[in-house]
């Protein structure tokens, strides 16, 4: 088990196989962070064809930053100035960033918990928002090897989140 606090709101996941991921404790001597000059990818929209489809851009990782939370981190930054103006789209801006709580992966599943974003991105309820939104989420988190599935809770708790977006 691997904890790595980003902050002190967690989702209860109990079980064996845990990894929070934060900011390493003091006590923690699991290498938690990624080496300078590896990258990962944000998944990004591109045009309108499409709703699920997304589609990697690469960022770098810098020395210290865990992998799982940076990528998180920087899907929900969105796209740069640059990509915007290459056709890159999301529903997460600078208005979303620093939304992420914290995400552990127990036993594949990444479990991710946000700040509340849904008076943000009201229009992200759609048929075609949902799909998006959750490819990028989805795509992101299953670049790491370790992660096979994603769960996202608002301040803790799932239902908001998934009543938001109208599934199930």
């Amino acid at each position: 088990e691997r904890d790595l606090k980003q902050s002190s709101a967690n989702l209860e996941t109990g079980g064996k196989e845990e990894i929070a991921i934060n900011q390493p404790s003091a006590s923690d001597n699991t290498a938690v962070s990624g080496e300078e000059g590896k990258s990962y990818n944000a998944y990004f929209s591109q045009g309108a064809e499409d709703c699920s489809r997304v589609y990697p851009l690469k960022r770098e990782l810098k020395e210290g930053e865990e992998p799982i939370s940076t990528a998180l981190i920087n899907l929900f930054f969105g796209p740069t100035a640059a990509e915007k103006e290459a056709g890159y789209n999301s529903f997460f801006s600078q208005e979303t960033d620093y939304i992420l709580h914290s995400v552990k992966v127990r036993q594949g599943v990444a479990y991710v918990d946000i700040k509340d974003i849904r008076n943000i991105i009201p229009n992200a309820s759609s048929s075609c928002g949902s799909a998006q939104m959750l490819a990028q989420i989805r795509e992101t988190l299953q670049q790491f090897p370790e992660i096979n599935d994603f769960r996202v809770a608002i301040d803790g708790d799932p239902a908001p989140f998934y009543e938001w977006l109208q599934i199930g």
